[in-house]
This record gives structure tokens, sequence and C-alpha cells, in this order.
């Protein structure tokens, strides 16, 4: 039989993507939002390189939404990504996000087919907010789109709300998933422990025999079908 993922496969390791999909909108600027943000990331990144096994190689693509989605680390090797700190300024374009996010997702050019399953992380602090879309309703398509079709409704998916303005109803829709709860913090110092919960997961599994079964103690109930392509 014909195999119709010839050509896409990538030599060696195969791939375990990380999407970070980051709030830089103006309030992220307030309590210290923005630098324990920057500080969690990179202590993030570190623990990728540090940690990387040798039969997954873990990969990350970095996006934020401010008055626009911006691709600030295309997908590629943890090992090739130099971080620098993030600025908050603007609205809080998160459909934009969703949009690039599964653009990619979706390419079985820039996301091999043989990829296990990719973890997306949202962040926000508020409620999506873009100037150019009255009613949020090309957001609401935008997070519908996402969380329902293609590859992108099979990601691991997980939200940290920060602070009581965030819109915890939308990142609970966004994760999509009966047993999973949105992380919240309301101190922008324990941003790092739910980072660290990330990483932590995200390197037992690429550690593990099954990469594209999530760990029981994070989840309870494996409701999705594990064959991510």
């Amino acid at each position: 039989m014909e195999n119709e993922f010839e050509g896409f496969v990538m030599p060696g390791a195969r791939i375990l993507p990380v999407f970070l999909l980051l709030d830089v909108s103006g309030t992220m600027s307030l309590d210290n939002k923005m630098y324990e943000l920057n500080r969690a990331v990179k202590e993030m990144i570190e623990t990728f390189k540090r940690e990387q096994a040798v039969q997954v190689e873990i990969y990350v693509s970095i996006i934020t939404f401010g008055d626009q989605a911006e691709m600030i680390s295309e997908l590629r090797a943890v090992s090739e990504i130099a971080y620098s700190d993030l600025v908050a300024g603007g609205e809080t374009c998160m459909g934009q996000a969703f949009a690039m996010a599964k653009e990619i997702i979706e390419d079985r050019n820039k996301l091999p087919p043989n990829s296990y399953r990719p973890v997306v992380v949202l962040v926000s602090d508020g409620w999506p907010q873009d100037r150019n879309d009255p009613g949020n309703k090309k957001f609401e398509s935008q997070l519908d789109q996402f969380i329902a079709t293609g590859r992108s409704a099979k990601c691991d998916r997980w939200s940290l709300a920060i602070g009581a303005d965030a819109d915890i109803t939308m990142m609970k829709r966004f994760m999509n998933h009966p047993e999973k709860e949105v992380c919240y913090v309301e101190d922008a110092a324990d941003i790092h422990k739910f980072f660290r919960f990330i990483s932590s997961s995200t390197v037992q599994r690429s550690k593990s025999i099954t990469p594209d079964v999530i760990p029981a103690e994070l989840v309870s109930t494996d409701i999705l079908d594990l064959n991510f392509d």
C-alpha cells in the first residue's frame, strides 16, 4: 500500500509540537504580568532544551496577540529558539492567534503527519477584543473552527487565566474537555507554576513509549482520538 505520508516524515526523531498563544495586550503590562510571563516562557524553553529525549524532539511555536496576532517563533526545534522578552500593548485579538496556529497545524508540510499530538497553551488576562470585529462574530468562528474541525480539534489544549478579568468561560470552551478546568492565578508571580506543569507533562510525554497518550494524572478521562493525524 502506498504511504500517503511519504516525503513528509522528518528524519530522525518524531516531533512533539508545543504552541504558545500568549496575550500581550495592554493590560498585561500591569502588576508584573508581562515580566512574569517572559520569565516563565524562558524557563520552559530551557527545560525543554535540557530534558530533550532521544526518540522525540520538542518543537515550539510562539504566537502573541495584542492589536494583531504575531508569529514570534515559527514552529521549530526548541534548540533553535532564542527567546526575546515580549512587550505588552494594544487590544486582545485572540481569534487571529487561533487562525494563525490552525494554519500551521493543518499544513502537513509544516507539521508532518507522523508528529505526536500537539500541546496548545492559551494564556490571557482579558476578553477577546478587536475593533475590526464588532460583536466578536469572527472570533467565535475562529474559536469554533480551532476546537471542532480538522487536526487542531485533536490537540491537547490548556488555558491559563491571569486575574479576575480573564474570560474563564471562553477559556474553558477552548479546552473543550469535560475533565479539564481552566488554570487560574490571581498573582502574576504564580504564572511560572502553570508553565512548570506544562513543561513537566510535556517532558514526561516525550520520554514515554506512548507519547500520544496523555498521562492519566493529567486527565482522568481521555475522550479524544489519540491518532493525531
